[in-house]
């Protein structure tokens, strides 16, 4: 899916604590997942999942 590439390119790498800005725009469907935070396993192919490290720091991110 081209458009996960794209929001890759954007986001790894980015504090979003400190981009508020960036942060606002995210898709609407989207949640930001901590480390070790749990998460529904539900697939929904809409929603970017966002995964960041401990300081807020987006390590990777996909749709489902």
């Amino acid at each position: 899916m081209p458009e996960a590439q794209e929001w890759s390119t954007k986001l790894i790498g980015k504090n979003l604590e400190q981009e508020k800005d960036l942060k606002k725009q995210l898709p609407s469907n989207h949640r930001i997942i901590k480390p070790g935070q749990m998460v529904t396993m539900d697939f929904q192919d809409d929603r970017l999942n966002v995964n960041v490290d401990g300081d807020g720091m987006c390590t990777h991110c996909y749709f489902g």
